[in-house]
């Protein structure tokens, strides 16, 4: 989590970890103090070569202009790969599943 991260943002501390790597929370400085959500991912696989998985999901997001897929907002290169910046979301799919005080409508 300590690898080269522009000095445009500031950590604020780690979210959570997947398969393809790590995701923390920052705060953008140069974005009126914008909250982001960081990735941090790895390009190559377990055999030492670039995942082309990885390199789809980067161009698909690349040109994803939808209310329903967050945003990628900036992409920078790190120490293990690369890292992927989106807008923050301050709950998961999952947490709204689950949440009895204000369900999810059927409304479409």
């Amino acid at each position: 989590m300590d690898d080269y991260m522009p000095s445009r943002y500031q950590l604020l501390g780690r979210i959570g970890e997947g398969v393809h790597g790590v995701v923390v929370k920052a705060r953008d400085l140069q974005c009126d103090d914008k909250m982001v959500a960081i990735k941090k991912l790895s390009l190559r696989t377990k055999f030492g070569v670039v995942s082309l998985n990885t390199v789809r999901e980067i161009r698909a997001l690349q040109h994803c202009r939808c209310d329903n897929v967050l945003e990628l907002l900036d992409m920078y290169p790190d120490l293990a790969g690369i890292s992927l910046v989106f807008e923050y979301m301050p709950h998961t799919l999952y947490s709204k599943l689950k949440d009895e005080e204000n369900p999810l409508s059927r409304a479409t």
